[in-house]
């Protein structure tokens, strides 16, 4: 998903706050003008998630699934995301 992750969080930079169900739509069915593959938001929000977990070992499930999205983002690889 290399060039399609560049893709796909290029499109999340600048719209991952809209809440427009098109946007949305996009990313769960794909949009293959943007090469942007069906289910991006499930792939990327996996690629987030694992990456805060190896970036926060010492941290136990039941703390980080109690995290927000947002600070599950910020202390990730991908916190420039939000910025």
């Amino acid at each position: 998903m290399f060039g399609e992750e560049a893709n796909v969080l290029e499109e999340l930079s600048l719209n991952g706050q809209s809440m427009n169900f098109v946007i949305y739509d996009k990313l769960v069915y794909g949009n293959p003008r943007k090469d942007i593959p069906s289910f991006s938001n499930y792939k990327i929000g996996y690629q987030i998630t694992e990456n805060f977990i190896e970036n926060n070992p010492d941290i136990s499930t039941l703390e980080w699934t109690k995290k927000s999205a947002k600070e599950i983002v910020m202390g990730s690889k991908y916190s420039d995301l939000l910025q």
